[in-house]
């Protein structure tokens, strides 16, 4: 990638215009790869019709911990309902026979277990550009622990064979179960809302609400994209042309208006809520994350096959029931590959 630095102070580029933690995530070393378009956040899509058909108290201040569950565990427990109409409160509700799951939980950084390990204080990586990753601990043994128990214990997450190849969500599973009412609510980024508005049609009314809290209070992974430019390209000035474009109010403005993403100009981003609100879904539990705690997507080296090989490794806790150990050794087998990924790619140097 080309370092647009020098291209970006001759063209008087107002780099304040946008995001200050989207213009650093792609600074290093005082090079800067690409003008932010977007930003996103994790937050949980959830059944409006089915919460008022079921009278469950729509939670707009929930927490989660790894004894208790806490009023997250007692939602699910809610909204998770068997054919014959019993919820997961109750000792005659039958586990093997769901008909409605409370929610789902991808095995991926972003949009799963990222934003519920920044929620106890564990990080994928210690810093930008770390050469190595930073989860492989006791507390995070237990917080993957009490998302496989959701799984299999507590039986209100939908098995994570449901989600595809390790449960990774390859092809939007999440949206399809969540407008076939297989699950009440989808835990996901705000980049998803156009293909899960379009799968539920007119079903149901979609409504927005931000993470549980965990023990360190509501965490978002926060991220967002570049255009980058190739350095060896013959025709860098309709590259850096184009670039500019893509990176400009003008360009931003009509991509919020569409509904598209969140510009990483923050005053446009009323254009996205409000093309939203006018499809009757209200996006501010997205954009309130955005304002709260933030953890970036994990940014060195290597991380892309890094993250490949966490999700693998870390398979087995989505796809069956287990030990507190067994967790432990999947956990310890996805930061050991990772770190190898990190090492060869050269992280840090």
């Amino acid at each position: 990638m080309t370092n647009l630095a020098p291209d970006i102070a001759k063209a008087h580029i107002n780099m304040s215009q946008y995001i200050p933690s989207l213009v650093s995530l792609h600074t290093y070393k005082g090079a800067i790869y690409g003008l932010p378009k977007d930003w996103d956040t994790i937050a949980v899509y959830y059944n409006e019709n089915y919460f008022a058909q079921h009278h469950i108290p729509v939670p707009r201040t929930w927490s989660w911990n790894t004894t208790s569950g806490g009023s997250f565990l007692h939602t699910l427990q809610l909204a998770t309902i068997d054919k014959n109409g019993v919820n997961a409160t109750s000792t005659k509700f039958s586990p093997s026979d769901v008909a409605t799951y409370g929610a789902e939980m991808d095995n991926a950084m972003q949009t799963g277990w990222g934003n519920f390990l920044a929620e106890d204080g564990v990080f994928t990586i210690p810093r930008p550009f770390a050469s190595t990753v930073s989860f492989d601990s006791a507390k995070a043994d237990q917080v993957l622990q009490f998302v496989r128990d959701l799984m299999y214990k507590w039986h209100v997450l939908i098995p994570g064979s449901e989600l595809g190849s390790n449960a990774t969500d390859p092809s939007s599973e999440n949206n399809a179960l969540f407008a076939a009412g297989k699950i009440a609510m989808q835990i996901g980024g705000d980049w998803e809302t156009t293909g899960t508005f379009a799968d539920v049609g007119k079903k149901f009314k979609i409504g927005v609400i931000p993470l549980p809290a965990g023990p360190d209070g509501t965490w978002s992974v926060f991220n967002g994209l570049i255009d980058a430019i190739n350095p060896h390209t013959p025709n860098f000035k309709a590259a850096w042309e184009l670039e500019q474009w893509l990176g400009s109010p003008a360009s931003e403005k009509i991509m919020g208006a569409g509904g598209y993403v969140w510009p990483a100009i923050p005053g446009l981003d009323p254009l996205f809520a409000k093309y939203w609100a006018s499809k009757g879904v209200d996006m501010s539990g997205f954009l309130a994350e955005s304002k709260g705690n933030l953890t970036n997507w994990p940014n060195t080296p290597g991380m892309n096959q890094g993250l490949t090989d966490m999700q693998r490794d870390m398979g087995p806790i989505w796809l069956g029931p287990g030990s507190l150990a067994q967790t432990s050794g999947d956990v310890a087998t996805a930061a050991k590959d990772a770190n190898h990924d990190l090492s060869t790619a050269g992280a840090g140097s």
